[in-house]
């Protein structure tokens, strides 16, 4: 579905990694999405994802799970106004570690200005940790922005994001922009 209004859209996942490999784990996604249409130009959305890492048999530790295996949190796709990937804990050089269990929250209200033009509010919250099965702290947002989809329904969309708890200010990245997939 391109601009949905209405409806649930579910997403389970279940991945293994270790035939034939040095790594072993578990690797589960429960993503869900519903779009309610409060009138003929507004639509809500709400989005709740949990996705967790589990390592099996020869690997113990997140430092054994491979880096883009991991989850990372922040950009324009999970906690819009914190910079891509940046949430969660780092290395001593700065760069950020990822973690094993991650959760985004979001609620957004669409209101079709044209045919080929949305605005949007939105409040997104993602939690990431380095432990098993493990919900921490949520990280907040708030903001605004406008989608304007160009030859033949590709999205490009542009926001302000107002990080509530950001840990440091090195994290946040008020302004995104994307082009391509959508909510």
């Amino acid at each position: 579905m391109i601009k949905p209004h209405n409806g649930l859209r579910t997403l389970l996942e279940l991945e293994f990694a270790g035939v034939g490999g040095n790594v072993s784990f578990l690797k589960y996604s429960y993503v869900n999405t519903f779009y309610q249409q409060l009138w003929r130009h507004g639509v809500m959305k709400y989005r709740w994802e949990a996705r967790f890492v589990q390592p099996t048999w020869w690997t113990s530790s997140v430092e054994d799970i491979p880096k883009g295996e991991r989850f990372f949190l922040g950009g324009e796709n999970s906690v819009r106004g914190y910079r891509a990937f940046d949430l969660g804990s780092r290395y001593s050089n700065g760069d950020p570690i990822g973690g094993i269990s991650a959760s985004v929250i979001s609620v957004e209200y669409l209101h079709e200005i044209l045919s080929i033009l949305d605005g949007f509010l939105f409040i997104d919250a993602g939690s990431i940790s380095r432990k098993k099965f493990n919900i921490q702290r949520y990280n907040m947002s708030y903001g605004a922005g406008i989608r304007l989809e160009v030859m033949h329904r590709m999205p490009i969309t542009v926001g302000i994001g107002f990080p509530v708890n950001a840990k440091h200010n090195s994290q946040i990245e008020r302004v995104f922009f994307s082009m391509g997939g959508q909510f």
